[in-house]
């Protein structure tokens, strides 16, 4: 992935995504082994009105961050284990 560091990973910026999605990955540092971060951050103009708190405070906090292992062209079986346990670790990272 080209991307660089704190650059919006998912979904896609729009006013109508930020608001009703109300959080966003971005992308983190690139790690050994082809590995790389994503920072889950909360979005300010988010329409719950606690995560649009939250994110008013700082829109720039990361609440929790894991690592995927960046393969080309997986299997099936392994696009879900990957996914499965990226959110599993953003779950376990996450951050009060």
């Amino acid at each position: 992935m080209a991307s660089a560091s704190g650059v919006r990973a998912v979904p896609a910026r729009t006013t109508t995504n930020d608001e009703t999605i109300g959080c966003r990955l971005d992308f983190g540092p690139k790690l050994a082994g082809d590995k790389r971060q994503y920072n889950f951050q909360l979005n300010k103009n988010a329409r719950n009105t606690s995560v649009k708190k939250l994110a008013q405070k700082n829109s720039h906090k990361v609440w929790s961050e894991a690592e995927i292992q960046q393969k080309s062209e997986p299997t099936d079986s392994e696009s879900k284990t990957i996914v499965e346990g990226f959110f599993d670790k953003l779950e376990s990272n996450m951050k009060t």
